[in-house]
């Protein structure tokens, strides 16, 4: 999990160094959608779902500007990237204060 998340961490560094270009803009949201998007493909086939979920949506925030998508094609996208924030497993652990019992009364409040 470390080398991904190190990979994804250089990944979304070299986003953020392109976006800093002003030259070519159209080509590169073009390479920057190629990008996210495999980058998408790669994050799900390793079953890493919510970096699959941040790198759809940084798809998504590149091609809402894109005038030549249609309505439906956006509406797909937004849909692609909902699909993919709920297939996000949730924790079964248990966090500290599920934890606490029910009888628990923190130490400054015994006096009351």
């Amino acid at each position: 999990m470390r080398v991904w998340s190190d990979a994804f961490r250089t990944t979304e560094n070299i986003y953020q160094l392109i976006n800093r270009q002003k030259h070519h803009q159209s080509r590169m949201k073009q390479i920057l959608s190629d990008f996210f998007k495999n980058l998408s493909d790669i994050f799900w086939q390793s079953e890493f779902y919510l970096f699959h979920a941040y790198a759809v949506m940084n798809l998504l925030n590149i091609t809402k500007s894109n005038k030549t998508m249609s309505d439906q094609e956006k509406a797909n996208m937004t849909a692609q990237f909902v699909l993919a924030v709920l297939s996000i497993p949730l924790n079964n652990r248990l966090s500290n204060f599920e934890r606490l019992s029910v009888q628990y009364t923190p130490p400054g409040m015994e006096q009351l």
